[in-house]
């Protein structure tokens, strides 16, 4: 429909070498004026395998890097804190096929 936009979302590339991540990129959409390049939580990924401590980081990262503004779809409080359980899910998500794979 014209004008049905998510409230918030996020995209994650990563590129691994076995298990850890060689290279991460991280966006966040509906949560700035514009896309929001989450460079410092992609960061927090990179060097190291997909643990819940490193999944953490990332999607605290994400949240802080969220500028949303209250809007008819949700208050600039809550579009910054679905932000982090939207990271953490794709993440583990992730993680969970790596280690199915292995």
């Amino acid at each position: 429909r014209v004008g049905d936009f998510a409230t918030a979302g996020v995209g994650i590339a990563l590129e691994r070498s076995g298990g850890t991540v060689i290279r991460a990129g991280m966006a966040l959409t509906g949560v700035g004026g514009t896309t929001v390049d989450a460079a410092a939580a992609a960061a927090e990924l990179v060097g190291g395998e997909l643990t819940a401590d490193r999944i953490s980081r990332a999607a605290d990262a994400a949240a802080a890097a969220a500028q949303p503004r209250s809007d008819h779809r949700g208050s600039a409080a809550y579009k910054r804190h679905i932000v982090h359980p939207f990271v953490t899910r794709i993440l583990t998500r992730v993680a969970d096929d790596v280690e199915r794979a292995a």
